[in-house]
């Protein structure tokens, strides 16, 4: 049997326009799978010639619409489109995370013992949002023709808009795929969010690679990261040199490796938070009350109006602190002390924030009859 031919579309990004050592390992440990690679520049590049003789086609491009948009036009390109005539997978990867600390070809060996058309690294399910992680997707022949479609009619490769761009990529692209009856695969299912849980996801979940995300300010706890760093270390053959260089870099965060190679690792294990609350529970909510106020205009807010009609929303709500504009999405924005006093106690509410977030809601909206909450 001859070896499957896969095309990877490969999506850098770089505020100094600087090809790093860890992603040319990421680039050279996918181009051993791949028959041929393209690599797709949202934004500078300084090291052109690098990337020129690491790729089979390269584009370079602004960073509008994001890695969806990098992916879109790619996919555009006659050049693309004539070498993926003779592969039989196409792979979607981008390089927010580090590793993988395995080859692909034991991901690859796992994933072809399944019967399934399009798969990712990670699976991330909470019991109401189910997706596969963006970052690396695979997606058999059979699917291409749907695939495009979707990018052709549903991705704005001209966005700046990241929440958009995250929403309709990730989530609406999935829901699309097992729409249109594909069968989805996962290398690891996520127990530990792999952002603020990285040290779980990586010791206990075996996921094979780190996200760069976990080194920003909003995810960075020295010890876990310790934990995980030295679970890598330990365990694979991978240069942790390639983050702790990056990450000072990138993050001004200095790491020693006498201190990772020191640190005791202590993982508590824990669950991943699972909301009680399913699609068919909002939509229920939604059509009792026709119309709804959605308290929140972040990320779960934009998952949950995915999954309405537009028209089922009457508006939005905010704590009276975040309330930065009148309008959003088509819709009046309330201050919470405003909606309070203008609205009955019985308007039905959406609540669509995380967890930690569900104490200091439900202290604002106790005095609301109809209110349904995410977590």
């Amino acid at each position: 049997m001859e070896p499957t031919k896969r095309i990877a579309i490969f999506v850098l990004y770089s505020r100094t326009g600087e090809l790093t050592k860890d992603v040319e390992f990421l680039i050279a440990s996918l181009k051993q799978e791949v028959f041929k690679l393209v690599i797709v520049v949202n934004g500078q590049l300084k090291d052109f010639e690098k990337a020129k003789h690491l790729s089979d086609f390269l584009i370079i491009r602004e960073n509008a619409g994001y890695d969806a948009g990098a992916y879109k036009e790619a996919l555009l390109h006659t050049e693309v489109r004539e070498m993926m005539e003779g592969c039989q997978e196409l792979v979607f990867c981008n390089d927010t995370f580090y590793g993988p600390f395995i080859t692909f070809r034991e991901i690859w060996n796992q994933m072809n013992e399944t019967d399934v058309d399009f798969w990712g690294l990670n699976l991330s399910d909470n019991g109401l949002f189910t997706f596969l992680q963006s970052y690396f997707l695979v997606f058999k022949k059979k699917t291409w023709s749907s695939l495009i479609k979707y990018f052709d009619e549903e991705i704005d490769e001209y966005t700046f808009d990241f929440q958009k761009v995250l929403v309709s990529f990730e989530q609406n692209l999935f829901m699309f795929m097992k729409g249109c009856g594909f069968v989805y695969g996962a290398y690891r299912v996520q127990r530990y969010n792999a952002f603020s849980d990285a040290d779980g996801s990586i010791c206990y979940d075996g996921l094979p690679i780190l996200k760069k995300k976990v080194f920003s300010e909003k995810y960075y706890d020295k010890k876990k990261i310790l934990n995980a760093l030295s679970y890598i270390d330990r365990n694979y053959n991978y240069d942790i040199e390639l983050i702790l260089k990056d990450v000072e870099i990138r993050n001004s965060i200095r790491l020693l490796y006498d201190e990772i190679k020191r640190n005791e690792i202590d993982v508590h294990a824990k669950k991943i938070v699972v909301t009680n609350v399913k699609h068919e529970d909002i939509v229920l909510f939604a059509e009792k009350f026709r119309r709804i106020y959605i308290y929140g205009i972040g990320k779960y807010s934009k998952l949950v109006r995915n999954i309405l009609d537009e028209n089922m929303i009457a508006g939005f709500i905010v704590s009276d602190d975040q309330k930065h504009s009148f309008m959003h999405d088509g819709q009046y924005v309330y201050g919470l002390s405003e909606f309070k006093c203008k609205m009955d106690r019985k308007a039905p509410i959406l609540a669509a924030l995380g967890e930690k977030n569900k104490q200091m809601v439900q202290e604002g909206l106790c005095d609301f009859e109809n209110v349904l909450y995410l977590f």
